[in-house]
């Protein structure tokens, strides 16, 4: 297909969110978008979801990111490139994907396309073609890829790469005595982590703000001590007036490391282990490896207890995430786009 002249400021988006895959990368996508378009970048935004109508809400109350393009969960890795190609070759002059739906075959089509990109990556195991690589793991560095990259790929690794929307970054943590956080990312839940919820919010000397879009949850809204939020638009707020919180360890923590709110981190999925562990060896959080770990230590400490421990191991001393994170990326994509005469002073 041939190149449409380009425009030179135009950023293609490629990103997964809705249910199943939540919208920690959505959002730390669209923090980057908003600050592209300050930079008089044009910004567009391929999403595949399994809930359209839930990302388009989100998006709405997070951004005014409005050129949208949307695909359904079941697209396969062949009609994606095929997708994203087209609108590249429609003079776009850098790609931007954050999602897990790709392999070195994927990254190799891209390539010879000509396509010019960056991407997000956790696992540290798969060879690496982009121009740059993002790795916002706290101990990220870049002797991680010394073998896995080209020897031209700019490393956006480690805290200081660390992407924290503006209106995180206008808050201060204000905590509300035994106020906890709940938030354990997008969907319905597993039977076992709706009986711990459960279980944990009977304690009246707590009050819980949980934030979740889970149906299952829907009851505690009967519960004087609970409140939950579907999509808030002030989700700063919430997560500044938390004492403490519980989290499944994604782009949340981030935020909430980044506000100086104590965790305890419970991954679901292979992908936050890495970011749960670090926050617990910086002290930020204490680091469960699982639910049933989690839920042990609760019934044999009670939560009073559990949370005077957390409060014994958590520091803010060891973490520097200072909100300048986007900066930096942008600053990446602008002089990779110089170097490659696609973008001129």
């Amino acid at each position: 297909m041939a190149l449409e002249s380009t425009n030179n400021n135009k950023i293609l988006f490629r990103i997964d969110a809705g249910l199943r895959a939540g919208f920690g990368h959505l959002s730390r996508n669209l923090t980057l978008a908003e600050n592209l378009k300050k930079n008089n970048f044009e910004v567009k935004f391929l999403i595949k979801t399994d809930n359209r109508d839930l990302v388009s809400e989100f998006i709405k109350k997070k951004s005014a990111v409005l050129n949208i393009k949307y695909f359904p969960s079941d697209l396969g890795q062949d009609q994606d490139l095929i997708n994203i190609i087209q609108q590249y070759k429609k003079g776009y002059s850098f790609l931007i994907y954050d999602h897990y739906s790709h392999n070195e075959g994927y990254q190799l089509t891209l390539q010879k396309e000509s396509i010019h990109w960056a991407q997000f990556d956790y696992k540290k195991s798969m060879r690496i073609y982009a121009d740059i690589l993002i790795n916002t793991n706290i101990t990220a560095t870049a002797k991680d890829y010394k073998k896995l990259v080209e020897p031209n790929t700019k490393l956006c690794v480690g805290e200081e790469y660390i992407i924290i929307s503006k209106e995180i970054t206008k808050l201060k943590y204000k905590p509300e005595p035994q106020k906890i956080l709940i938030a354990m990312g997008a969907g319905e839940y597993p039977p076992s982590l709706i009986k711990v919820i459960k279980e944990l919010t009977l304690n009246t000397n707590y009050t819980f703000d949980i934030v979740s879009n889970c149906t299952s949850l829907d009851s505690l809204n009967n519960r004087k001590n609970v409140a939950i939020f579907n999509n808030p638009s002030n989700i700063g707020e919430i997560y500044s007036r938390c004492e403490v919180a519980i989290v499944a360890g994604g782009v949340t923590t981030h935020e909430l490391a980044y506000l100086g709110v104590p965790m305890f981190v419970v991954p679901y999925t292979k992908n936050q282990v890495a970011n749960a562990k670090s926050l617990d060896k910086k002290k930020c959080a204490l680091f469960f490896k699982n639910l049933d770990e989690f839920y042990d230590t609760y019934n044999d400490l009670g939560l009073s207890s559990l949370i005077e421990n957390l409060k014994r191991h958590y520091t803010n001393k060891n973490i520097t995430i200072d909100g300048k994170g986007a900066k930096r990326i942008i600053n990446a994509i602008k002089q990779n786009l110089l170097k490659n005469n696609i973008l001129f002073n």
